[in-house]
């Protein structure tokens, strides 16, 4: 790896989704931040990435896709979904774990409407050149959030099955 940064946050899309359902769904909004991040470095533009994500990210995940839709077309990467589209699907996929029952179970897929947005993440990413690489290893932090999480979804079903 060099110390060059790629426009996004690079990310390969099975990483994503294992450390997005074993975090459920925190993962999520750590790659939202590491976008938001990306994007204030790129643009000089005075925005809060921390905002932006953990408090404000129903407003701002529509910008931070419609960004990342932009810069698709700028380096000729396909891109063949709406941002809009991709945004609401994900805020009600989150908005699911507030349910009773079945609503944590549903919330855990929370992180498929992004995964378009990974992808094309990864085109735009490569057009530059991949400075970063494609973040694609389960390093020690990523391993023991699977192993933790794991354990927990051990628990969650042991005690829906049981009734506990």
């Amino acid at each position: 790896m060099t110390n060059a940064s790629s426009p996004w946050f690079p990310v390969a899309p099975h990483k994503f989704i294992v450390l997005s359902v074993f975090s459920f769904g925190i993962y999520d909004f750590y790659w939202v931040y590491q976008n938001w991040q990306r994007a204030k470095l790129a643009s000089g533009e005075d925005i809060s990435p921390f905002w932006r994500t953990f408090f404000f990210v129903p407003v701002y995940v529509f910008s931070l896709l419609r960004r990342i839709r932009h810069s698709a077309a700028a380096a000729s990467a396909p891109a063949g979904w709406h941002p809009d589209a991709l945004g609401v699907a994900f805020i009600v996929l989150v908005l699911t774990g507030l349910l009773p029952n079945i609503g944590f179970f549903i919330s855990v897929v929370s992180f498929a409407p992004l995964l378009p947005a990974v992808r094309t993440i990864a085109a735009v990413n490569a057009a530059a050149g991949n400075p970063e690489g494609v973040n694609d290893r389960y390093t020690i932090p990523c391993v023991a959030t699977i192993v933790s999480g794991g354990i927990i979804y051990i628990i969650l079903i042991a005690a829906t099955i049981l009734g506990l």
